[in-house]
């Protein structure tokens, strides 16, 4: 019984695997990080959902602990390479055809512009800001729902600083 979730949670979880890897091609506007999470427990429903017409017995704890540990390591992965500065510095290097880049280049290409300006126009992307004047944003309502619920969030886990 215990072996038999666990091989069904790894069937599941190398479809998750090629799954995302598909989507990730075909919907390439989408986020990464709504297409894996959102895809992940699309999969889960789905292979329970496949198991249970399929009339196979599904040990559901041994499967759900699986599968999202499978699923959760894998995003920790995911993450780490999807969004490393320090990847991307390698990365810079490895494009240049001496494989060298200047310090001063990198805090004004990743710390100062890259990192900054992208979270800035994230923002307003996103409606939570708008640009009021050159130099000058505002919080839309959406912003302002947003915030105070992560604020209330902070509070409950007891963070007292973030960012």
């Amino acid at each position: 019984m215990i072996a038999e979730g666990i091989s069904q949670s790894l069937i599941a979880f190398f479809t998750y695997v090629l799954t995302i890897l598909v989507i990730l091609r075909i919907m390439r506007k989408t986020e990464p990080t709504i297409v894996v999470l959102i895809s992940a427990s699309a999969i889960y429903g789905f292979s329970i959902a496949l198991a249970m017409v399929a009339n196979q017995h599904v040990n559901f704890w041994y499967f759900s602990i699986s599968y999202w540990f499978l699923v959760l390591s894998f995003l920790l992965a995911f993450g780490a390479v999807y969004k490393s500065l320090s990847l991307r510095m390698l990365l810079v290097l490895l494009e240049k055809p001496n494989r060298a880049h200047s310090t001063q280049s990198f805090r004004e290409e990743y710390i100062f512009g890259d990192s900054f300006d992208n979270r800035l126009q994230l923002i307003i992307d996103q409606g939570l800001a708008k640009r009021r004047e050159q130099n000058e944003f505002e919080l839309t309502s959406r912003g302002a729902n947003w915030a105070a619920s992560l604020v209330k969030l902070q509070r409950l886990f007891g963070i007292m600083r973030s960012g």
